[in-house]
């Protein structure tokens, strides 16, 4: 129980885990006493002179102090009298620090009774989850929708990072209709970043890349007012020449990350993944939920591919249609196309939206 002294908070602690606070600065490196007292605020022992915010405390923790945050972490996680916002972000956190220990605490909550927390703990996995989750994971069926679309995503994820033979996520269809016409339609662009560039939207991103090496060169992505950076696994690095390796097995390719207004902060949005089929490879372009927006294929070309990517066959979805060369000089588009609103019963939005 909080005591009846309030504790006064500093001002780089205040800064993390006040409840008040809109903006959050970056956690950078925590002391042994900083990490104590986040683990007050995240276990709600203490009281302090202001309110304080649990999942924000768990969430320093395991940017700042990830082996002294795994005990906490794991506790809040297996508390069923836990707040369930403390959960999740006890299972995010678990993926921020992506050891096999944290593994093993997530995998000891997969069969988690509140969907929401299984579901976090189904993403923390797919974030940086080894072989054995795909394995584990394959003996659970959720009754959730959500989390079993989830679930899949992990497992696929834990496929593709390490090359094995599945399994897969499962196939969707192309979407019949394209964009009509250039009068109706917003224009896409893609093009390639330079490693300075690359490194500089590196450090503002905020959410997993799944594992992955980087490429040293990203590309910018922009559709309309929307911008996005394409991260490349560093293993397919288009400008060395690596992209004929799609064929040899599945691989985690990219990663997706959004703008927010005044390119502050990306956060990631997609993941891309890529398997061989016969002479080309499959793509599929999935949101962070699980759920696949785009699909497309690959071949070879000389020391690049040729990629033809849309949109999937869906109850809302906005039509999109991307197709070029990638190789190491750089990207060459025959087609970037997308309708500027949405088809379907789900509103009307742009392809950023997802």
């Amino acid at each position: 129980m909080p005591t009846n002294s309030p504790v006064r908070l500093t001002p780089k602690l205040r800064e993390l885990v006040a409840a008040d606070r809109l903006g959050r600065p970056q956690v950078g490196r925590l002391t042994e006493a900083h990490a104590e007292l986040l683990t007050l605020v995240a276990r709600g022992k203490q009281g302090f002179d202001e309110q304080v915010s649990a999942p924000r405390a768990l969430a320093a923790l395991a940017a700042g102090r990830p082996e002294a945050a795994l005990p906490v972490l794991g506790a809040v996680l297996a508390d069923p009298d836990a707040p369930r916002s403390d959960r999740v972000a006890a299972a995010r956190g678990l993926g921020v620090v992506a050891t096999p220990d944290a593994e093993e605490l997530l995998l000891r909550s997969a069969r988690d009774r509140n969907p929401r927390v299984q579901q976090a703990v189904f993403a923390a996995l797919g974030w940086f989850g080894s072989p054995r989750v795909a394995r584990e994971l394959g003996k659970i069926r959720p009754a959730d929708a959500h989390a079993r679309r989830q679930l899949e995503l992990a497992r696929a994820l834990a496929v593709h990072r390490h090359g094995l033979d599945g399994p897969f996520l499962p196939a969707v269809a192309a979407a019949r209709s394209r964009p009509a016409g250039r009068a109706k339609t917003t224009e896409l662009s893609l093009r390639a970043k330079t490693p300075k560039a690359t490194a500089t939207d590196l450090d503002k991103v905020q959410g997993p890349l799944f594992g992955i090496a980087v490429a040293p060169r990203g590309y910018a992505l922009q559709c309309g007012e929307k911008e996005w950076t394409v991260f490349v696994n560093k293993e397919l690095d288009p400008s060395s020449g690596e992209l004929a390796r799609l064929r040899d097995r599945p691989w985690i390719a990219a990663v997706l990350c959004w703008w927010y207004p005044m390119r502050t902060i990306a956060t990631t949005q997609y993941v891309l993944l890529t398997r061989p089929v016969e002479d080309a490879a499959h793509i599929d372009v999935v949101r962070s939920d699980g759920e696949i927006v785009f699909t497309g294929a690959a071949e070879p070309l000389d020391a690049g591919i040729t990629f033809s990517i849309g949109d999937v066959q869906r109850a809302s979805r906005a039509p999109v249609r991307l197709a070029g060369r990638l190789t190491p000089k750089g990207v060459e588009l025959d087609v970037a196309l997308a309708a500027p609103r949405r088809v379907g019963t789900r509103g009307t939005g742009s392809v950023a939206a997802g």
